[in-house]
């Protein structure tokens, strides 16, 4: 395929033109210039054909019925022409050194199965999300990310349009189509099990941004997302991590559920919480979390008091 890019941004979006035109015009300003943008519009019914018609000439735009967002995602993977695939979703920004950054860590690095860049957000957008120092010990290698991560609590690698992977080395593994239930999360602990992971760039390049709309304010997001990640490790998914990163995953796994159930109980939502306290017991016995198992449900006593109180 002589006249392929080396890099395929994917860009899957639903009704949201404003956000889209602003991500877009980030990808646009990049300093490296051999790549192709792929924007998969999911079923959108209101004006976005429209507002991207100024751009027909620098995209590549597939329409399809919508299916959610893992379904787009897997799309736009298939269609990528590039080497590398760059994931970008429609309401986030990127640095204009981004991917360059990425490119030039791929050609020292070509082990990896992954290369992501720091990150901030819109609470803190000159902030970082992650810990460099880990980073650097391997000079941007992450030999046991599952381990990491748990260890920097999630501030350390882990955003959906901060990544970069080889396409070769993603066969087999898709992210998940069910609807609103952290459907990256699979799609990266399956890449996990291909190689470490590439930490590029010494200051944020990407800029997540939270807002109204986004998954990650609804409580049945972290719940069914961390009851779909139990069946799907039940149903062998994640065979591939083996010997100590299986021990690593386990360990994040419970990591990951406390994280989440707290986060449904401060959004309010006391019976999800509870529910997935329950579901997950077993799984924090083995691992020996007596703090969660027994701190947790005064917690969510308490909250349920104080709201009682306030609207009393």
């Amino acid at each position: 395929m002589a006249d392929a890019p080396l890099v395929s941004v994917v860009i899957p979006t639903y009704n949201s033109p404003d956000l889209l035109i602003q991500t877009l015009n980030t990808v646009l300003a990049q300093s490296f210039k051999d790549f192709e943008i792929v924007i998969i519009n999911d079923g959108s019914t209101d004006n976005t054909l429209q507002r991207l018609e100024p751009y027909l000439d620098r995209i590549r735009l597939i329409t399809q019925p919508n299916g959610g967002i893992g379904v787009a995602r897997n799309r736009g993977i298939d269609e990528a022409r590039g080497k590398y695939v760059a994931l970008l979703d429609h309401d986030d920004l990127w640095m204009p050194e981004k991917l360059e950054c990425q490119v030039d860590f791929y050609r020292r690095h070509p082990e990896c199965s992954m290369v992501v860049v720091p990150h901030s957000n819109t609470d803190s957008p000159g902030g970082k999300c992650y810990n460099l120092r880990l980073a650097k010990r391997n000079g941007g290698l992450i030999l046991r990310p599952l381990r990491e991560s748990r260890r920097s609590h999630n501030r350390l690698i882990m955003q959906t349009s901060g990544v970069m992977f080889e396409k070769a080395k993603a066969e087999g593994i898709r992210f998940e189509t069910r609807r609103g239930c952290m459907e990256d999360v699979p799609f990266f602990l399956g890449m996990f099990g291909r190689g470490p992971i590439g930490v590029a760039g010494g200051k944020p390049l990407m800029l997540y941004r939270r807002h109204s709309g986004s998954y990650s304010q609804r409580a049945d997001f972290w719940y069914e997302g961390m009851k779909r990640l139990r069946e799907l490790d039940a149903q062998g998914r994640f065979h591939e991590i083996t010997g100590i990163n299986r021990a690593d995953l386990d360990k994040r796994l419970v990591v990951m559920a406390q994280k989440f159930a707290v986060i449904v109980k401060n959004i309010g939502c006391y019976d999800e919480a509870m529910a997935m306290y329950r579901s997950e017991k077993p799984f924090q016995l083995k691992q020996r979390q007596y703090l969660f198992l027994t701190a947790f449900p005064i917690r969510v006593w308490l909250a349920r008091k104080q709201k009682q109180r306030k609207l009393s």
